[in-house]
């Protein structure tokens, strides 16, 4: 769906009055930990109902990693709210066939219709996020190219040193350093560039110390995606990043 598509499909949803369920659902909530909430300040009720991260409340501190677990918990509200919805579909049907009585009509009625605003409310949020998301992967991919070309002037100060990649089962498959750069996350470019100054760090300290030591090998892991662990090792000596 593009953007466009996208946006008419927000107009809609705010059109039916999403924004307004919303802060009914917020108020709702409110009142539901009103015992749990009524002895706290105000400053500690607002962190308690809308900073601690919950299937409401999206957690913080990790960038777009948050945004797309929050979809993800977004796509579980909406598979409860359908499965709450079927569930109404047989009484629904008495409804529709004049079998119901009046109070249970209300009832299936108010529950039919909250649940697809519940629905809708996903969505709504959904849409929202990937449109944040898209810019901040944007954002990240300028971030990464510059931090690539960092590392590709340190690179060539390297020598003796292996990437290698490693399964669930310790299976381990080297790659080069244009391959580990292909597929490196921003957070692992990262947690690499900060390796390579620690090495420089212990380096000088090492030759400002002593005229010669022997060389010696550095090596440190860290998970990435897919159940897969990236293993660099590097085997040093004077010359190397100095």
């Amino acid at each position: 769906m593009n953007k466009k598509e996208n946006n008419i499909e927000l107009k809609i949803y705010e059109f039916l009055g999403i924004k307004t369920f919303r802060k009914m659902a917020f108020k709702l909530r409110e009142f539901r930990f009103l015992h749990f909430t009524f002895k706290m300040t105000k400053e500690e009720r607002h962190k308690f109902l809308y900073e601690e991260p919950s299937n409401y409340i999206m957690k913080k501190g990790n960038g777009i990693k948050d945004l797309q677990d929050f979809k993800k918990q977004l796509l579980i509200n909406a598979r409860i709210h359908l499965w709450s919805l079927l569930l109404c579909m047989p009484i629904f049907f008495k409804v529709i066939g004049g079998t119901a009585s009046l109070t249970t009509t209300i009832i299936i009625f108010s529950c039919i219709t909250i649940n697809i605003y519940c629905i809708m409310l996903q969505r709504y949020n959904h849409i929202r996020i990937n449109k944040v998301i898209k810019k901040m992967l944007s954002r990240e991919e300028a971030k990464k190219n510059k931090i690539k070309e960092e590392l590709k002037k340190e690179d060539s100060l390297l020598n003796n040193y292996t990437y290698t990649v490693v399964n669930k089962q310790d299976n381990e498959k080297n790659i080069s350093f244009q391959e580990f750069l292909d597929t490196a996350t921003y957070d692992e470019l990262i947690q690499y560039r900060n390796y390579l100054s620690y090495i420089k760090e212990y380096n000088q300290a090492l030759i400002g110390q002593q005229d010669f030591y022997e060389p010696e090998e550095h090596s440190f892991s860290f998970p990435t995606q897919k159940n897969k662990s990236l293993k660099l090792e590097l085997k040093n000596n004077r010359n190397n990043l100095t």
